[in-house]
């Protein structure tokens, strides 16, 4: 089956630079709906697609834009944010630092560092696994829409690829996960009920040119 993982849109955490994960929860701006608009022109999704999404508002805001009025969008818990614990809800400098060295730990070996008062890549990494596995194996459709969070997806990715395709994915993504922007993987559950993905490529992965790079660096995660 075929399953797209997006980012949602844009949300006033990007705009003001908030590290809002689980308790600080936002929906959409104006031009996030717009992102979340232009994308389903893109996707061009057919009546086969199934429709998931993390519990907080803008993964939420931006599924039911993506899908057509009156489609069912299942919520997973699973889905939600990495849990940055102690720094949710902050827009201090210094907690964005703690932040990126927390990812930084994690991209150099240490999964077991975790954020203050909150998981560690271990913890993420199983809940994103759960979550995949849910759905490939509950999904008849042809496709899955996953409308999530780009340090979940960026960070469990990285560990549930093999290899070849997390050079492949990892090459594609750098050096960010832009708003509504979808990662397109092939996947299926092999006999012991793991998912197996292959990556496919980025849909919308030139969708905002008005962003500059400042803009985007912040955005990477909120």
């Amino acid at each position: 089956m075929r399953v797209l993982l997006v980012r949602h849109g844009e949300n006033p955490a990007n705009v003001h630079h908030i590290l809002s994960f689980r308790k600080a929860d936002f929906r959409l701006t104006a031009r996030g709906r717009e992102q979340a608009v232009r994308l389903r022109s893109v996707l061009a999704l057919g009546p086969e697609t199934r429709y998931w999404a993390s519990p907080l508002r803008r993964a939420r805001h931006t599924a039911g834009l993506l899908a057509p009025y009156g489609t069912a969008i299942e919520i997973m818990e699973e889905l939600r944010e990495l849990d940055v614990g102690l720094l949710d809800g902050s827009g201090k400098a210094v907690d964005r630092q703690t932040y990126y060295q927390v990812i930084e730990a994690w991209r150099s070996g240490r999964a077991q560092t975790r954020f203050p008062g909150g998981e560690d890549l271990f913890d993420a990494t199983a809940r994103l696994r759960f979550a995949l596995r849910h759905i490939v194996s509950s999904t008849s459709e042809a496709t899955a829409v996953v409308v999530g969070h780009g340090g979940l997806f960026t960070e469990g990715l990285l560990q549930l690829l093999d290899p070849a395709g997390r050079s492949a994915f990892q090459a594609a993504w750098e050096p960010r996960w832009l708003n509504c922007e979808a990662a397109e993987f092939s996947a299926g559950c092999d006999d012991a009920g793991e998912v197996n993905l292959t990556w496919r490529g980025w849909l919308g992965r030139t969708h905002d040119t008005t962003a500059t790079p400042t803009q985007d660096q912040e955005q990477r995660y909120e």
